[in-house]
Order: C-alpha cells, then sequence, then structure tokens
C-alpha cells in the first residue's frame, strides 16, 4: 500500500495495519513521515496492543552456545543467556542488565553481577522456578540487610518490566521467598522450550510444557 493511500485510511483501519508490522520493521514504519501513524505508534494503546501480539522473547537471535560436560549456555546477540545442564533440570536465565533503579548493590559493575550474584529466573532440580538474586552480595552492616531486603521486590519488578514480563511479578516476592506459582513457571519453561527447540542438541525438553 502506497503512503498515498495510507493517508487516506481511517485511525482504527491504520491501527489494524500497523499491528501487521513485523518486529524487525515496526521502528522503520513507525519512523514514517506520516502524521497519523506515528501519532497511533506513539499512542500507549498501540504500544500494549503490539507488545501483547508480539511478546519481546527472552533471547533474541542465538549466536553462540558454549558447552561443557556439564551444561550448555546459550547467549543472544545482546549478551543475554539461557544456560541448561545436560538433564534439563536445571535451567538458569540471564540477561544482560544487572543493574536496575532499585539495585541495592552499587559497588559492582555489570559485568562483575553476572559473575557474582546475577539477577535470574531460574529452575532449580527440585523443579520449582525463582526469580532473583541467590545471595545478599554487598551486605555487611544490620542497616545493609534492611535497604537490601526493603529494595528486593522493586529491582524484581524493575527486571521483568525491562523483559517484558510485569504480569510475572507479585507483591510478595521477596529474597528466600521467590518461588513463582506454576503458571509462571511453565509459561517460562515454554518460553525456553520453544527458544532453544532448533539448537537443542539431543536431550528433550518435552517434559516442561504444560499438560
Amino acid at each position: 500500500m502506497s503512503s498515498s493511500q495510507i493517508k487516506y485510511l481511517p485511525k482504527e483501519a491504520l491501527f489494524n495495519l500497523l499491528l501487521q508490522v513485523e518486529p524487525r520493521e515496526i521502528k522503520i514504519v513507525c519512523g514514517s513521515l506520516n502524521r497519523k501513524v506515528r501519532e497511533i505508534c506513539q499512542s500507549d494503546l498501540f504500544k500494549e496492543a503490539y507488545k501483547k501480539k508480539y511478546p519481546k522473547k527472552l533471547l533474541g537471535k542465538i549466536i553462540d552456545a558454549y558447552k561443557d560436560s556439564v551444561k550448555t549456555i546459550y547467549y543472544d546477540e545482546k549478551g543475554n543467556s539461557i544456560e541448561i545442564n545436560h538433564t534439563s533440570d536445571f535451567i538458569i536465565y540471564t540477561p544482560y542488565k544487572q543493574i536496575y533503579p532499585s539495585t541495592y548493590i552499587k559497588n559492582y559493575t555489570e559485568d562483575e553481577l553476572r559473575k557474582i550474584n546475577p539477577i535470574t529466573i531460574f529452575k532449580y532440580t527440585d523443579g520449582k522456578v525463582y526469580i532473583g538474586r541467590d545471595s545478599m552480595t554487598e551486605v555487611i552492616t544490620n542497616e545493609d540487610e534492611e535497604l537490601f531486603l526493603n529494595s528486593y521486590n522493586k529491582e524484581v519488578k524493575e527486571f521483568l518490566e525491562y523483559i517484558e514480563r510485569e504480569k510475572w511479578w507479585n507483591p510478595n516476592i521477596n529474597f528466600d521467598d521467590n518461588q513463582v506459582n506454576n503458571e509462571i513457571k511453565y509459561e517460562f519453561l515454554n518460553e525456553v522450550t520453544d527458544l532453544i527447540d532448533l539448537y537443542y542438541d539431543g536431550v528433550a525438553l518435552e517434559f516442561t510444557k504444560s499438560k
């Protein structure tokens, strides 16, 4: 459809047309000189509808996979990763971004936090899925501990907003009490399965699918 035809479309039709644009092209289309296109793209209603139709994947294009005798780690082009041990009962999703507005840990870079105490979504051998950090890095005094615990839930919320999984947050998530419910668990495991289905090399992940 030409730009001259687009300008005569009513907003509702243009809204629905823009929802058909693939994520790899939407930024280019939304940068159009057409005022109606830009207005729709900038509206909260369109952003929410588009996010719902094209949810952001946990990993983008997988560009590398490191494998040793215990695990395989898949990396995308932005440095996000998913680590899976060879029996598939231990899965860790680690975003490249590790520092959020509410992150209490201030004396480390994001690279260092990814190594020593990353914020993650992880499935342990107990079959349960958790969200958050493993330890209280940088917590020394009682005041430090209070500040860390008070900021923990906010940090988890900001992390989930960043990866566009806001619905996985709940106000009761706290340090050492950060298990998610089964609905979220299976959503996470199903996404992992779908992401690596074409890359995985022999160990099936079918058991992660919800029945």
